[in-house]
C-alpha cells in the first residue's frame, strides 16, 4: 500500500532500560537532566563546586537550593528498588539524619519514595522503578 510523503504513519519503538539510560544521557549533553540522571554523586559534586549548570552559582535567588538537595536525597536511592536507611542516605550526602528524614518524608508525601512501615528503610516508589525490579 502506497502512502504519500505527507501521509503520517505512527510508529513504536521499544527501547530497553540502558537505552533509555543512553538517550537521556545523550539529550542532557553534560546539563541538568544528565546530573540526574547520573545519579547523587554527579549532582553533589556538581553543587558543591559550582559546574555544569550550576557554574553561574547556586547562591542566586532564582535557584532552589533546598529542591536540589531533596534531588540529592531522592538520587542516592537505589533504582531497583532496594531499602535505604535515613542514616545512610544522610551520609552519602553529607547531610543530618534529621535533615535527610525531613527530606525523605517529604519525598513520600509526593508520592516519589516510599517507607517501609516495619523496617522504616526508603526505597523509591514502586510506579517509578524499572519493570522487573523489586
Amino acid at each position: 500500500m502506497a502512502t504519500s510523503p505527507n501521509h503520517r504513519v505512527p510508529v513504536a519503538v521499544e527501547l530497553t532500560h540502558s537505552q533509555v539510560d543512553h538517550v537521556l544521557r545523550a539529550a542532557g549533553e553534560g546539563g541538568a537532566m544528565s546530573l540526574l540522571l547520573g545519579g547523587a554523586e554527579a549532582l553533589r559534586a556538581a553543587l558543591k563546586n559550582g559546574d555544569g549548570p550550576f557554574a553561574d552559582g547556586m547562591n542566586e535567588s532564582r535557584y532552589s537550593r533546598s529542591l536540589l538537595l531533596g534531588l540529592c536525597v531522592f538520587a542516592t536511592l537505589p533504582d531497583d528498588g532496594s531499602p535505604m536507611p535515613v542514616t545512610a542516605m544522610a551520609k552519602i550526602n553529607g547531610m543530618s539524619p534529621s535533615t535527610t528524614h525531613r527530606y525523605a518524608t517529604t519525598l513520600v508525601l509526593a508520592g516519589l519514595v516510599e517507607q517501609d512501615t516495619k523496617t522504616r528503610k526508603y526505597r523509591i516508589a514502586r510506579d517509578l522503578r524499572a519493570p522487573g525490579t523489586g
